[in-house]
């Protein structure tokens, strides 16, 4: 319980607010409701939301209350304080993903949640009738009963709760519920504002009876119907009723049915309204005699409070939660008995004394259900509940952080170089690590245990992690992954700075054109503008594809300056860019001078230059060999080029590896020569493998050369010949000089021992921490990152 003076802190679920079905009525607008009784009660309510455009829209419908988006650093806030987590989603039906959020539990924060109705448990051949809602229902019963405390909105709902999950009566308070601040009576004329419905029939000459009811067939709708032609002439020829809701076709059918069959006229006896705003809602029960609700069982009853807020005088059912809404006697009839219902109606509007009395109780009905006294009340329940929970369970948790890129086991080296980094992360143990494998390109399925990419926002939410880390390269593996980074907020990690590839291979399985053409386009900061959706085409015109992934990013991860510089042009609106250099793997090195020969590693592709190291062989009379996944029209054309230069015998192509025989294989080369055809930027890990293992590496990849272990060779723009001649001048004499081989060796592992995977994991680390305090379109090295 919170000390003297002390308002008592309270975390609250706010997304019901948006939710597609409840977010209008019902729970939406309780949730709505509820914030705002317990912040005019005295709470520090904090409202946690979805998503950005979520907060926007709970601030528009609660002004001045904190909302933020939903983090496990929300729960990281208040756990050492006297909190309440309140849970709104645990009766939506269907039951939502996270009625109460991982990260809550995990703090073993106290949790109270709204109990609206156990309708569908106490009628389960009605609503329980398939087997994954009977599933639903027991799940849902299992945490009711788990929880500390649970708030019904009625003494009704309160009661049967109890009965039916069988939860402890100490542990549920009945909090009641209110009314939105547009329902106050007025002496204004309320028919300017109700053109609309007077369109769809509703008479300006007739006495209205409003009836807000619904499709469910608890509502009752069809007995109301059938009481109305009992009624007698006078009232017939005088009154009409209005049935105000949203229905979907076959119930307004049903119901047309039933008027005719009750020999009434659809329009003017009964006019169906579909759906209504609120304003219109409160300007018809102004306009209104009388308002009827014949329910055979609510949670609460919401609309008879509505209608008494308004100054309408209310009759309803009987039954459930409404006696005690209503509270009057006189108010009440049988919704079983069609007579009950038509002589309750027939007093309700001709008798004024009966109607003064319904007066005075919808005035009662009116200062009971606000959102002030349902706040005070929640709050009354929470110091009540407090008394059997134990505070000292709270614990802190930890930074929880998603990551998202192919498997290490995949064709794309990102897979393998990402798991190392979440090693490292994960031997920190500053934050709960969770890796999501992307198999897109593949048919591969997850190991035991693990999730795939695509089920972050399918099956697992964004907001269960303070961040989500996309590592994104420009291949078919890693789509998506990209289709998560564009839908949510995340840390983009580009290995390659423009994901032409990624994109383009799925339009390559397209059988549409234009399809494809439109998918690029929704990418392209350049529209439409491209003349083919071949790869080359976006090489060679250098364009970027990362419109759609950086409109939501929090940050940016490349591995050079130069990346860097390219993503932060590509966007008017960049956020911040860390410079990370690839890492370095711990991996033996050579330990005798290997054969005269040259090794290239990594994915063999159109834009690898592969033709220049066929002229390499022949200009240095050196076998090369080539390890990796294969693109078979670029190894067609590396065969032939070696046959037209007559080195063919020279030319070996291993393909992909174990990491045994990769080992093997590169300590028996001499040099590594790592080249590309175009560049965006990024860095090769497949040349940081090859030094770490003490191989010396010629490439035209780095922004210059490091030592005499990592030579730079600029064959920007040359011609195969004229760019092997360049490699072939830089590599020297490490092919036959063993104390030149020897000395660049060991730069090459000095170069590597100097940023490791632990290093790339405590800069990444801190990057998630910190990145929002530097300027957007900033561009950060990983030297400038307090270590």
């Amino acid at each position: 319980m919170p000390s003297l003076g002390e308002r008592r802190r309270i975390l609250i679920d706010a997304r019901p607010i948006n939710h597609p079905t409840a977010g209008q009525r019902g729970i939406g607008r309780y949730t709505a409701g509820l914030i705002s009784g317990l912040s005019a009660a005295g709470a520090d309510v904090v409202a946690a939301c979805s998503s950005r455009a979520e907060c926007d829209l709970v601030i528009a419908t609660v002004p001045g209350i904190d909302v933020r988006p939903w983090k496990p650093e929300l729960v990281r806030e208040v756990v050492d304080r006297d909190a309440w987590y309140i849970a709104t989603q645990l009766m939506l039906h269907p039951m939502t993903l996270d009625p109460v959020p991982r990260a809550v539990s995990e703090a073993r924060l106290p949790v109270a949640a709204v109990m609206y109705d156990v309708i569908p448990e106490r009628f389960p051949s009605r609503y329980l009738n398939h087997p994954q809602s009977r599933q639903l229902s027991a799940v849902r019963t299992m945490l009711a009963r788990s929880l500390d405390g649970l708030l019904a909105i009625s003494s009704f709902t309160a009661e049967t709760a109890c009965r039916e999950l069988g939860v402890p009566m100490n542990r549920v308070v009945s909090i009641g519920a209110g009314v939105g601040e547009v329902f106050t009576p007025s002496k204004d004329d309320p028919w300017p504002g109700l053109r609309r419905l007077v369109e769809l029939g509703v008479s300006r000459r007739r006495r209205l009876v409003v009836a807000v009811t619904g499709g469910d067939q608890r509502k009752n709708t069809e007995a109301l119907i059938r009481a109305w032609s009992l009624l007698g002439e006078r009232s017939r020829r005088n009154c009409q009723l209005v049935v105000a809701c949203a229905v979907g076709s076959s119930v307004l059918a049903r119901w047309a049915e039933t008027v005719n069959e009750s020999g009434l006229a659809l329009g003017r006896d009964v006019v169906f309204t579909d759906s209504v705003s609120d304003e219109e809602l409160v300007l018809l029960h102004r306009a209104a005699t009388l308002a009827v609700f014949p329910s055979l069982e609510e949670g609460f009853g919401l609309p008879v409070a509505e209608a008494a807020a308004v100054g309408c005088p209310v009759i309803c059912s009987d039954t459930s939660s409404l006696p005690e809404v209503i509270g009057s006697e006189e108010a009440l009839f049988s919704p079983y008995d069609v007579r009950s219902i038509a002589r309750a109606i027939e007093w309700g509007i001709h008798d004024e004394a009966h109607r003064t009395r319904l007066l005075e109780a919808a005035g009662r009905a009116r200062h009971e259900w606000t959102w002030l006294r349902t706040g005070q009340r929640t709050l009354h329940a929470l110091d009540h509940f407090s008394s059997h929970v134990d505070i000292a369970r709270r614990r802190a948790i930890r930074s929880k952080v998603a990551i998202c890129a192919p498997p290490r086991t995949s064709p794309s080296a990102i897979g393998s170089y990402t798991a190392n980094v979440v090693d490292d992360l994960v031997a920190r143990a500053t934050a709960d690590i969770e890796l999501f494998v992307d198999l897109s390109g593949t048919s591969d399925r997850p190991g035991s245990g693990k999730w795939m990419a695509s089920a972050i926002g399918r099956y697992r939410h964004d907001y269960e992690f303070d961040h989500v880390v996309c590592a994104l390269g420009s291949s078919s593996h890693h789509l998506s992954t990209a289709f998560v980074a564009e839908s949510f907020p995340t840390h983009l990690w580009l290995h390659e700075a423009s994901l032409a590839g990624c994109y383009l291979h799925a339009v390559a399985h397209s059988s549409s054109s234009e399809w494809g053409k439109a998918f690029i386009e929704r990418r392209s900061e350049l529209g439409a503008d491209f003349h083919s959706l071949a790869p080359e085409d976006f090489q060679v015109r250098g364009i970027p594809l990362l419109r759609a992934v950086l409109a939501k990013a929090r940050s940016v991860v490349v591995s050079s300056v130069a990346a860097a510089e390219r993503v932060v042009s590509s966007s008017v609106d960049c956020p911040p860019v860390l410079v990370l250099p690839l890492a370095f793997p711990d991996v033996p090195g050579v330990v005798t001078k290997p054969i005269r020969r040259v090794v290239s590693i990594g994915w063999l592709g159109t834009n690898k230059r592969l033709e220049v190291l066929a002229h390499v062989a022949r200009l240095a009379a050196v076998d090369v060999v080539f390890i990796g996944p294969t693109v078979p029209r670029a190894v067609d054309g590396l065969r032939a080029t070696a046959r037209e230069l007559g080195v063919s015998e020279r030319i070996s192509i291993l393909g992909q590896l174990s990491e045994e025989r990769l080992h093997h294989e590169i300590l028996a080369s001499r040099v590594g020569i790592q080249l590309r055809a175009d560049s965006t930027g990024q860095r090769s890990a497949a040349v940081n493998d090859l030094l770490a293992r003490g191989l010396p590496v010629v490439t035209n990849i780095a922004e210059e050369s490091v030592g005499s272990g990592l030579r730079f060779a600029d064959t920007t723009g040359l011609e195969d010949e004229t760019a092997a001649q360049l490699v072939v001048e830089s590599v020297g004499g490490l092919l036959d000089d063993d104390d030149e081989w020897v000395a660049s060796s060991r730069s090459a592992r000095e170069v590597a021992s100097r940023w490791t995977f632990a290093d790339v994991a405590e800069v990444l680390e801190i990057w998630l921490r910190t990145h929002e305090s530097h300027e957007r379109g900033s561009i950060v090295r990983a030297e400038m990152i307090g270590r």
